[in-house]
């Protein structure tokens, strides 16, 4: 039996995918939402390179858990009560900062590390995917060309969200619909490890 290693995509736990004969079994780990096809093992030769391609893509694009995008939320909680400063952008800081700022300082407070990007940017971010439906989570990204906002469900109050708004109010609890002039909101989900490109993962 001849064993073939496919790196570990960053951020992962430890999670292995085994190929027995041509069928497919995945073990997990605790971590929710999360498959590392780090092993293979095939008892009548080598996988396919596309096979291997293909499960180590799957693996690199698959989204935070709840539970890790709950650590998002805390981290932009502790923001609440910062003043708004207009065009703040990579400038903003933990006392004083703009929507996406807030974006970029909260993900890299929850150890999860991302440039900055302003709204309209924000697609490009390869440390990002979609939210699967465009339906989001805790900690996810909602993005419309002019504004961020992060998510959670339990923000309070009607709110579903945490931003900094607009001058004049400091960052808080908000609801997405104040933003619905914008057009539908976008959510994106922060990916388990960096691009998956080509024949590997980077």
């Amino acid at each position: 039996m001849t064993r073939y290693a496919i790196p570990r995509p960053l951020g992962v736990g430890d999670q292995q995918g085994r190929i027995d004969s041509g069928t497919l079994a995945r073990t997990r780990s605790p971590a929710p939402g999360v498959f590392n096809a780090q092993v293979y093992a095939t008892a009548g030769g080598a996988p396919s390179a596309e096979l291997e391609r293909n499960a180590a893509c799957n693996a690199a694009i698959e989204g935070i858990s709840k539970a890790q995008g709950q650590l998002v939320v805390e981290a932009a909680k502790t923001f609440v009560g910062a003043t708004y400063f207009e065009n703040g952008g990579s400038r903003s800081t933990e006392e004083s900062m703009d929507c996406s700022g807030a974006i970029w300082l909260a993900y890299n407070k929850a150890g999860l590390p991302t440039s900055y990007y302003d709204s309209r940017s924000f697609p490009s971010n390869s440390k990002f995917i979609r939210s699967p439906n465009n339906t989001p989570q805790q900690g996810d990204v909602g993005q419309w060309n002019g504004h961020m906002l992060i998510y959670d469900e339990h923000a309070g109050s009607g709110k579903n969200g945490w931003s900094a708004r607009r001058p004049g109010i400091n960052f808080s609890a908000q609801s997405t619909q104040w933003w619905s002039h914008l057009g539908q909101v976008k959510w994106f989900r922060y990916r388990l490890s960096a691009t998956c490109t080509g024949n590997s993962t980077t």
